[in-house]
This record gives C-alpha cells, structure tokens and sequence, in this order.
C-alpha cells in the first residue's frame, strides 16, 4: 500500500516515475479525492477529461496498450452495474455467460459454481 501512495502522489506531483512490485492482487485505497480513480484510469490508458497526459505505462518492462491492459488486469468500476432483480447467482451466470460464449451449459454452471466459492458467496447465492 505505500508503495501505491507513492506511485499516486509521484503521478499528482507529476513525477519521473512510480512502480508497484508484482502481486497477484494489489489493493488501492484511500479517502474521497485522493485520486484513486485518476491513477487507474492513466494506467488503463483512458481519455482523462481534462488536462493532457503524457508518459508511458509499462507491465513487465514492455509497453501497455489500452487492449494489453484489459487482457492483464482487472478492477472494479466506481459505481456497480448489478441488476436488482436478479440474484447473486444469476448476476454471475448472466457475466459468465457474455464473456465466455464458447462454454457448453455445463461448463457455464461449473464456472458459476467456482465463482460462488472463490468469492465466498455460497450462503447468498439465491
């Protein structure tokens, strides 16, 4: 986590560089107006609104597109896109079911199933 408060205070003061070692999962936190979504949407290569960015984003020395980082790394968006009126385990079947269409029915409840259980939402699923 310092480590991300450098690299967030090193891309606000506009500084050479930042780096963030490499972690299966790495966590960015901090209050309202910190920046948080600022820093990932310059390293997921997004238009900012405002300003101009300039630098260079880079995962294991070699340069990020905007379509290296969608295949590389994930987040979770700022505001959630969960429909109400479906339940947890259709939330998953329905994600499931965009992104991977090649999966036979079977492979597609497995998967939900694993998903259940990785995220510990087993007691909430319907």
């Amino acid at each position: 986590l310092a480590l991300l408060k450098e690299a967030a205070r090193a891309v606000g003061e506009r500084a050479g560089s930042a780096g963030v070692p490499p972690l299966p999962v790495t966590v960015l936190s901090g209050f309202l107006g910190a920046g948080k979504t600022t820093l990932l949407k310059l390293l997921a290569l997004e238009a900012m609104p405002a300003g101009v960015s300039r630098g260079l984003v880079t995962l294991n020395g070699q340069r990020l597109s905007s379509e290296g980082f969608a295949r590389q790394c994930a987040s979770v968006e700022q505001t959630d896109s969960l429909w109400t009126y479906l339940s947890c385990r259709e939330q998953l079947q329905y994600a499931i079911d965009l992104c991977e269409p090649n999966l036979d029915r079977t492979e597609r409840w497995v998967a939900t199933n694993r998903l259940l259980l990785a995220l510990g939402l087993e007691s909430c699923q319907d």
